[in-house]
């Protein structure tokens, strides 16, 4: 799919972004008529990656962007969380993958920063994080510690020596 995202943040974080949305959608592995919930959707630019027949369920802490109240409730065939857990504090990320271990998806992918000298560069060089409050408060190994308490890893990928992608399932029961 060659969709090509573009907003005012600029060219160069698009194409970052657009590449990561691009990888999540492969390492998931979707089927036509599967639910996807999309944690953290933000704006919902995830959805217009999306191959046609999935049904899209978005979710964010802010209601201007959620398309449902409450996540708990849903029971999605997939669930992707990119570029959000590394905002959450580490209890949030614990609830995060408690959700995961009662909605049983069969895939969870994740993206996250790698927290490397690049990384922090391009965040500087194009992000308005420093000015708007929104701030890294775990890193990269500490959510992933934490995914891996109750969650198997499938697969990963690095995107553009910034990002890792990566794809688990729920332990102790391997669904397909």
């Amino acid at each position: 799919m060659s969709v090509v995202v573009q907003n005012s943040r600029g060219v160069l974080r698009d194409a970052y972004f657009n590449s990561i949305y691009r990888e999540a959608v492969r390492q998931a592995g979707l089927r036509r008529g599967e639910k996807v919930l999309d944690f953290g959707c933000g704006d919902q630019r995830l959805k217009s990656f999306l191959p046609d027949g999935i049904r899209y369920t978005g979710y964010d802490s802010e209601p201007d962007f959620s398309d449902v109240v409450g996540y708990w409730g849903e029971r999605p065939d997939v669930v992707f969380a990119l570029s959000v857990l590394e905002h959450l504090r580490d209890g949030d990320v614990g609830d995060f993958v408690s959700f995961c271990c009662l909605a049983r998806p069969r895939r969870v992918v994740v993206a996250l920063p790698c927290g490397n000298f690049v990384n922090s560069v391009m965040r500087f060089v194009t992000a308005r994080n420093f000015v708007t409050g929104i701030y890294h408060v775990n890193d990269w190994r500490g959510v992933c510690r934490r995914l891996a308490s109750r969650l198997e890893l499938l697969g990963y990928k690095r995107v553009w020596l910034m990002s890792w992608v990566s794809s688990w399932m729920v332990k102790s029961e391997r669904r397909n």
